[in-house]
């Protein structure tokens, strides 16, 4: 199984060169505090080509108009979208807004959501975060890459098949 080890590794260095050429980083650290989530700071990237981040704030729908302007002014990726979670609500959705930023890299589609939320949304997922990897061994990574590639190969979607479902299915987190 180290072929999907090998697949992951070379996509999130795929997603680490994206979010460096596009100065995420240095405009991430204009803000309070954020967090990289997911596949992308777990090392269990395969299937799904999307970065997710969560950023604290105590004026998210402000600081989450700031952060769009600035990528809209820096041109470099192909689509911008903004969605306002916290009035018009979703289930298993953060209560905060989003700007998705969208480029090709590689010939493949790519997405980093960004979330803007508030002290107990991020919280919360800081503290999911550290259940998951309390719980993240090597044998664990193995079962959760075949189920992502599973999915992929099943043509299923991070929305019919998260992988946070994914996650906590292996690692017996109800």
């Amino acid at each position: 199984m180290k072929i999907i080890f090998e697949k992951s590794k070379e996509k999130r260095g795929i997603a680490k060169q994206l979010i460096e050429d596009s100065g995420l980083g240095s405009v991430l650290k204009e803000f309070q505090d954020y967090q990289f989530l997911g596949s992308y700071e777990l090392d269990l990237m395969l299937d799904a080509n999307d970065i997710d981040i969560k950023v604290l704030s105590d004026e998210p729908k402000e600081d989450s108009k700031k952060f769009f302007d600035i990528f809209w002014e820096k041109s470099f990726f192909q689509k911008i979208e903004y969605g306002d979670f916290v009035n018009f609500p979703r289930k298993n959705r953060p209560n905060g807004f989003i700007v998705n930023l969208r480029k090709e890299v590689l010939g493949e589609k790519w997405e980093i959501e960004v979330w803007f939320v508030d002290k107990n949304d991020f919280e919360k997922s800081k503290k999911e975060l550290e259940k998951i990897r309390e719980k993240l061994d090597e044998k664990n990574k193995e079962k959760i890459l075949i189920e992502k590639e599973k999915r992929f190969l099943n043509r299923e979607d991070k929305f019919q098949k998260s992988s946070f479902e994914i996650y906590k299915n292996i690692l017996g987190l109800g």
